[in-house]
């Protein structure tokens, strides 16, 4: 099981009395699910109050929280089609890891997982005859262009919206096959970039350091007590949050894992903002372990942020200045880049909300830096446009 498909199953999960459950969701009114059963059961004597009370502790009212967001695209809309397909009785099941395994030899293999394998590189999911005719509707995320005009001037820009497609059944089974193609390429890298990932870590050298670097989403600052023009308007600040996790080996194959988040007002992600914030987090590496010469990066991978043609000059420039003399970036697949690193800025958000709740103000980045400065193991460092500049190289491009 991958990392991404552990954290979904424990999200799934609910711990009682020392035994786990699979989590269900109530869906529905009590009072509507109160009638529901006294229709099904007339015989059986229950009053609403007992209805309720007897409820099991598993079955929880979902949230808008708990609502599964940062899904990969290329996973999600196949999904969208076998269920449908299945709805319609057109294939017998919209499991995604069974639809694939029947359609490769072994999935841990690359040719077959690739198309390239020559035994079942034209296998494909094969619909139910009697069921192949037909319309069909089914749900698929599509990158759209919208117009709008900006001073005087039409200008356009790419969104990812949720649409709803008809279509023959016929014509979807033929891209539903094109696409599962896609996908099992897709899987299969998702898979071994993770394994790779571990024996990184398994296999750390003292003079190595593997770096998972991520941007979290921007904090929105938040005061005790707010007037309405503050609450509705434009003067919430957001604070950028550039979250880093660093494992190494301390000698006698001893492993230790540093956390570090980077604060700042400048809600830029592009690469000069980027390399500010592994500014500190670099010099410290150094400072508290000289014995490291090798950075393994790893990290999701944006064209706007990450995986671009400045970050690869910078890293190919700017991090021997620290004293390093090797260095390597991993991307993993697109969709599939949450790692520790996420947690960091989960941890340090729901904190800042936990003091706000308190009483506490927490304005801007400089507030935020002084009120979770101390509150864990977690180094926190506050990147200003001073300790920027400081740095000759990072505006330089």
């Amino acid at each position: 099981m991958t990392f991404p498909e552990l954290q979904l199953e424990k999200k799934r999960l609910v711990q009682l009395m020392g035994k786990k459950y699979k989590k269900g969701f109530l869906l529905d009114n009590m009072k509507i699910l109160f009638k529901t059963f006294k229709q099904e059961n007339p015989g059986v004597k229950c009053s609403y109050f007992y209805f309720t009370r007897n409820r099991p502790r598993y079955v929880v009212k979902p949230s808008v929280s708990g609502r599964e967001m940062c899904l990969c695209k290329v996973h999600t809309n196949p999904t969208y089609k076998a269920r449908a397909l299945k709805n319609k009785g057109v294939i017998n099941t919209n499991d995604i890891n069974a639809l694939v395994a029947a359609t490769v030899c072994d999935p841990k293999v690359q040719a077959c997982m690739y198309g390239t394998c020559d035994l079942c590189r034209d296998k494909k999911i094969e619909p139910i005859a009697e069921k192949e005719t037909g319309n069909i509707t089914w749900n698929e995320w599509a990158r759209v262009e919208e117009l709008y005009e900006k001073d005087g001037k039409q200008m356009k820009a790419f969104k990812n919206v949720k649409k709803e497609k008809e279509g023959i059944i016929k014509n979807l089974m033929e891209e539903f096959n094109m696409e599962m193609k896609v996908l099992k390429k897709h899987i299969y890298n998702m898979k071994v970039q993770f394994h790779n990932f571990r024996q990184a870590i398994e296999n750390l050298q003292v003079t190595e350091a593997v770096i998972v670097v991520d941007f979290s989403e921007n904090y929105s600052c938040k005061l005790y007590e707010e007037i309405q023009s503050h609450q509705f308007g434009g003067s919430r600040q957001q604070v950028s949050l550039h979250t880093v996790v660093v494992y190494l080996n301390t000698g006698d194959n001893k492993k230790t894992v540093e956390s570090y988040c980077t604060v700042s007002s400048n809600t830029n992600h592009q690469p000069a903002a980027i390399w500010a914030h592994l500014d500190p987090i670099l010099k410290d590496i150094k400072t508290r372990y000289p014995r490291v010469m090798t950075a393994h990066f790893f990290s999701d991978g944006p064209f706007s942020q990450y995986r671009q043609k400045q970050n690869f000059y910078l890293s190919s420039t700017i991090l021997f200045d620290f004293g390093f003399t090797a260095m390597s970036w991993s991307f993993f697949e697109a969709g599939h880049g949450k790692g520790p690193a996420d947690g960091i800025g989960g941890y340090l958000k729901r904190s800042a909300d936990d003091l706000v709740a308190r009483g506490d103000d927490i304005s801007c980045a400089n507030e935020f830096y002084e009120a979770l400065k101390d509150v864990s193991k977690i180094r926190l460092y506050l990147i200003t446009s001073k300790s920027k500049s400081k740095s000759k190289y990072l505006y330089s491009i």
